[in-house]
């Protein structure tokens, strides 16, 4: 049986060893230099009547808005009144609609009520 050698090929030639290469360390990275952010006004330092609403706010003003006669009175309370600026700004455009989709309304109903009765005039005679 032939002395099988681990240094050796099957040629007979002996295994050259290799040495490792170094490796270099690893370096922590290097933070990235943030800028300091802004700092905003917190709420408590705005004055009561300039309060922002929120989104969901205006959403829920509108829904009150539409409930017929009380939507109607507090529209006109917030419309007028100045606890907050915000609230009291957006009532008064609510209102504004309210009185041009009125005043649309009664228009129309008043047209259709003048050609209306034409036409039935000259469709029946």
């Amino acid at each position: 049986m032939e002395d099988n050698n681990i240094e050796t090929l099957d040629t007979n030639t002996p295994i050259q060893s290799v040495e490792p290469t170094p490796v270099a360390p690893v370096q922590e990275p290097t933070p990235i230099p943030v800028a300091p952010q802004p700092v905003r006004p917190e709420t408590a330092t705005i004055p009561a009547n300039y309060a922002p609403i929120s989104a969901w706010g205006y959403v829920g003003y509108e829904l009150l808005f539409c409930i017929p006669v009380v939507g109607f009175i507090l529209m006109l309370v917030f419309a007028f009144n100045n606890s907050n600026i915000n609230r009291k700004n957006f009532a008064r455009s609510y209102l504004i609609y309210f009185i041009f989709g009125l005043i649309l309304t009664i228009l129309g109903v008043v047209l259709a009520a003048v050609f209306g009765y034409s036409l039935t005039s000259l469709i029946y005679n």
